[in-house]
């Protein structure tokens, strides 16, 4: 149940922000109950198997929800039935998960270092530190936790009534990401254009300067993604950036 209302707050975040990373590192649902109730009262058993979730719960970067959630969001905008969009993800929901099974074992055979080396060590680590240390409810970090959940309630409150209120809850929850320290400049200056555009030029100016900042984006994408071709045929990483 944790497990799913983390999916749901992710989902909404990308549908309302659209922000190009979600992490959300250590905030899975064991650290959640470990830090209410301890390791010792979890027991033993169910931090074996939480502990085999890790990928799943270290951190949010692959989450499959708000990706499924686009994908309906496009068909809807290609007028084509949800029923078809719903059979194509189960589809390749099925061809994606065995392809990723035989490249990930495939890979890990070739080259062991480059398939993620901290995955298996890190959540059996710290499984075999909960069996020789057990720990007792954490109440300061609980105390952070109802923080971090009234604050988020606050905002989410005073966006929905209070009109002139400029501070996204989302904003908020994504702040502990590491995209946010890394590109925090960079998001400051899309804002202020946005408000310049929008101030001096409205919504004209604005729709009609969305095909530029647009093809912004498609040239990022394209320079990166015409320097993994050399990246293939060299067998080397490349990186490009526009």
């Amino acid at each position: 149940i944790l497990f799913m209302m983390t999916e749901m707050a992710v989902t909404r975040i990308r549908a309302e922000v659209g922000p190009p990373m979600h992490d959300l590192h250590y905030a899975g649902p064991e650290v959640l109950m470990v830090n209410a109730f301890g390791s010792s009262r979890v027991g033993r058993n169910n931090l074996m198997v939480m502990s085999l979730f890790w990928f799943l719960t270290r951190a949010h970067f692959s989450d499959a929800m708000p990706h499924q959630l686009e994908a309906y969001k496009l068909g809807e905008r290609a007028h084509l039935s949800r029923r078809f969009t719903t059979w194509t993800i189960i589809a390749a929901t099925v061809v994606g998960t065995l392809v990723a099974f035989w490249v990930t074992l495939d890979l890990s055979y070739r080259n062991p270092v480059v398939v993620m080396p901290w995955a298996g060590p890190e959540a059996f680590k710290r499984l075999h530190n909960w069996e020789l240390h057990p720990t007792e409810p954490d109440a300061e970090k609980m105390m952070s936790f109802a923080y971090g959940l009234g604050m988020g309630l606050f905002l989410m409150a005073m966006r929905s009534r209070v009109l002139w209120w400029q501070l996204h809850p989302a904003g908020y929850a994504l702040s502990v990401t590491h995209i946010v320290p890394r590109h925090w400049f960079m998001f400051f200056i899309v804002w202020g254009v946005k408000g310049i555009v929008l101030r001096y030029g409205g919504v004209r100016l604005y729709r009609r300067a969305t095909p530029f900042f647009l093809g912004m984006v498609f040239g990022e994408f394209l320079v990166r993604g015409a320097w993994t071709i050399p990246g293939i045929l060299f067998h080397s990483q490349m990186r490009g950036h526009l």
